[in-house]
């Protein structure tokens, strides 16, 4: 259970609105002092939304996972080098670390360990299907690599978090137009890199 789902059982719901009324700067401060509950209050209130950032890229709960548990562990060890004067937001900071250690693995090859077995799962359809949406789902994640990293963060705002483009543009610290390109260039790269598999779905 949350430590804020924790105090609003308990019936301290003003200590629980406390919990989140505290900023991320004010957060970031305490950690990197290494204090140990700033750092669970920051771990509570984004780990959700780097899983799900993670997954959508990899495609893979248990790769999502480590990534996320990597994520944080930078946090941890980097947390003197994020400056709310110099970052447009720690969300979009904690964003790029997250896109860049999910992408890092995409491109990472997979190698079979000592002691591993592997048998051929039988061309069923079932089968023939889960291939096929892995394979699309590496082609996508390799496209969303390829983007320039302001679009990926762009993209990733807009389209997985499911931010409005004025909030996007707020935590990226650029005006909406500027997002709004960022967004045009983004999709128009996709879907020049996936155009076999969109003319497939016509």
């Amino acid at each position: 259970m949350s430590a804020s789902a924790l105090l609003v059982k308990r019936g301290n719901v003003a200590a629980a609105n406390r919990v989140w009324a505290v900023t991320d700067a004010e957060l970031m401060s305490a950690v990197s002092r290494g204090d140990v509950r700033a750092f669970g209050c920051m771990v509570e209130r984004y780990r959700g939304s780097v899983m799900r950032l993670a997954f959508n890229v990899l495609r893979d709960a248990g790769d999502a996972e480590d990534v996320v548990q990597e994520v944080f562990e930078r946090v941890w060890i980097r947390a003197s080098a994020w400056h709310p004067r110099r970052e447009a937001s720690f969300f979009a900071w904690l964003i790029r670390i997250a896109l860049n250690l999910a992408i890092d693995r995409v491109r990472r090859p997979r190698q079979l360990q000592f002691g591993d077995s592997y048998d051929a799962p039988a061309a069923t359809p079932d089968a023939e299907q889960c291939l096929l949406a892995k394979e699309i789902g590496r082609r996508i994640a390799a496209a969303f690599a390829r983007l320039p990293e302001r679009q990926r963060v762009a993209f990733a705002l807009c389209q997985i978090e499911r931010m409005r483009n004025a909030a996007a543009a707020e935590c990226l610290g650029v005006s909406v137009g500027a997002l709004e390109l960022l967004l045009v260039r983004a999709r128009k790269t996709m879907r020049r890199e996936l155009a076999d598999l969109l003319e497939g779905d016509r």
